[in-house]
């Protein structure tokens, strides 16, 4: 997979979670019943990151790969920071303001290492086979 293909992935997963956090629906939302709580600002956080990645991947592919990393330290860094802030099973507002579910973010900062792992190692060296 090329940096450009996983962009464009990510974009769209940014923004359908970000869209589908404004739709009321059992799975992401901010009601306390949803399975992932997400407020408006979480919700537009998702859609302008799917937008940057469409952005990147479709105006400047060559720059697909450092985004891809760049945005896997950020995303680590707040995962980090929550993990500090709430322990391994809370959920609060990070930051005052950005809504985290610490369980849901240590399974996503393992798929995004892994994902950004991928993208930083030589041609030669892959861990996801491409075959």
């Amino acid at each position: 997979m090329t940096a450009k293909t996983g962009a464009l992935i990510w974009a769209f997963v940014f923004i359908a979670v970000g869209a589908l956090g404004f739709i009321d629906n059992p799975i992401i939302g901010a009601s306390k019943t949803a399975m992932f709580h997400a407020d408006t600002v979480h919700n537009w956080v998702h859609i302008i990151s799917g937008i940057l990645f469409l952005l990147v991947a479709l105006a400047a592919p060559g720059s697909a790969r450092g985004f891809l990393i760049l945005f896997g330290i950020v995303y680590l860094a707040l995962g980090v920071l929550g993990i500090i802030q709430f322990g391994t099973d809370g959920m609060g507002k990070l930051l005052g303001f950005f809504m985290l579910m610490v369980p849901i973010t240590i399974c996503i900062l393992a798929l995004v290492l892994l994902l950004h792992l991928q993208a930083c190692l030589p041609a030669d060296i892959q861990i996801i086979n491409q075959a």
